[in-house]
């Protein structure tokens, strides 16, 4: 048997009962649960997420599946409850994700384990500290309870590196409508500041065009490193937008 984490989500009819229902659900599938976290009320992020204020939560269950099967059996409990995925960011009546599988690290397709977004999530990671603190990351080496304390730092340090894109940022990315300043979080071009002490960086932000291969809010990039998150954009009001969305997440 082998002990997994899964993040939990929602903010149509969102409850406790919501997920306890959707646990033992996903126990008909084979994945018993272990232990729950609380439940976790998160504001909505992003252009599309205008509905009512999300419920997180995450979980250890423990199974004899693969990750991918774990994936399949996710999505299936996900199809029940009537989750649609039409908008990304938008409203859902439930969101599951796995996001450690054990020590395992998949590279996939269709999965990426560990979830590349879990290490700077702050409504991702309130509710899995509190249950799998002790975890370790297996591609940063770092425990969970680590990454929490990482986020706790003032000021967020963020370098946007623009130099894959053909186009310019129209402004200044510290102009965003977003608390970037008073110790918040600070957002630098890298075209701007190309000796910033990497040390003191929450993270290096890399924008890329969107493709059909790599479309808008991607996850993956194979030249993306550690503390590295990739963006893929369409042009320079969509990477502010987007940059905007990442601050949310990390600040909560």
């Amino acid at each position: 048997m082998t002990r997994s984490l899964i993040a939990l989500g929602s903010n149509i009819g969102a409850s406790p009962s919501l997920f306890q229902d959707a646990l033992k659900e996903l126990e008909t599938h084979g994945l018993m649960l272990e232990q729950m976290s609380s439940c976790h009320d998160t504001t909505p992020i992003g252009a599309a997420a205008d509905g009512d204020r999300f419920l997180n939560a995450a979980a250890i269950v423990s199974s004899t599946h693969t990750p991918a099967q774990i994936l399949e059996a996710l999505q299936s409990v996900e199809h029940s409850f009537g989750r649609k995925r039409d908008v990304r960011w938008g409203s859902r009546t439930l969101d599951l994700d796995l996001l450690l599988h054990g020590d395992c690290v998949v590279d996939e397709p269709k999965l990426l384990v560990p979830h590349p977004a879990l290490w700077y999530r702050r409504f991702v990671l309130s509710s899995a500290v509190e249950i799998a603190g002790s975890w370790n990351h297996p591609l940063l080496g770092e425990s969970l309870q680590t990454l929490w304390q990482r986020l706790q730092e003032r000021p967020v340090r963020l370098l946007v590196d623009e130099t894959n894109l053909s186009f310019n940022l129209k402004d200044d990315v510290r102009q965003l409508d977003m608390p970037l300043e008073d110790g918040m979080a600070l957002v630098e071009l890298y075209s701007r500041i190309r000796r910033s002490d990497v040390s003191l960086l929450f993270g290096i932000v890399r924008l890329f065009p969107s493709t059909n291969e790599q479309p808008r809010l991607s996850h993956r990039h194979p030249r993306i490193g550690m503390r590295e998150i990739p963006l893929f954009v369409d042009g320079p009001d969509d990477a502010h937008q987007q940059i905007a969305m990442l601050v949310g997440a990390i600040l909560g």
